[in-house]
């Protein structure tokens, strides 16, 4: 596993985690390089992390990648094959950021109700309430403490 993957792992990790705090449904977690499976009591979640969203085979499953303009502009330009599981979910992310860490997006759910001549705008706007995180900025910041 890449140390970016890792950190995308570890921040998945944590982030599942504290959502279940109250609840205590999960059972057991695995790491395997860019995979997290999370055993709930009633469900297994896989989750996937991948700095550049185009090297991932899409399946139904959470994908964890970086908030970036490259990742962003793959998305719109592969929608289609995107929005064709529905389970898929896409968190784009951004561990240092100093406002809001991350947006999530259901392409399944998101191609039903948006209108697609406006789904690269959507993206756009949904992308730019998280600061943008290159692999230089995360390698730079996050891997020298």
């Amino acid at each position: 596993m890449n140390e970016i993957n890792g950190i995308l792992i570890d921040w998945a990790e944590n982030y599942f985690k504290s959502r279940d705090a109250y609840e205590k449904k999960i059972m057991d977690i695995k790491k395997n390089d860019n995979i997290l499976e999370i055993q709930y009591k009633d469900k297994l979640l896989k989750i996937i992390s991948s700095n550049n969203l185009s090297d991932i085979d899409i399946g139904n499953f959470i994908i964890i990648t970086l908030n970036n303009r490259r990742n962003v502009d793959y998305l719109a330009s592969n929608w289609k094959k995107f929005a064709d599981f529905n389970l898929l979910k896409i968190y784009f992310i951004n561990p240092l950021s100093t406002t809001e860490k991350k947006w999530i997006i259901t392409p399944f759910i998101h191609d039903k109700v948006c209108d697609s001549s406006s789904l690269r705008q959507g993206l756009l706007s949904m992308f730019e309430t998280v600061e943008p995180l290159t692999e230089e900025i995360l390698k730079a910041k996050a891997l020298k403490v």
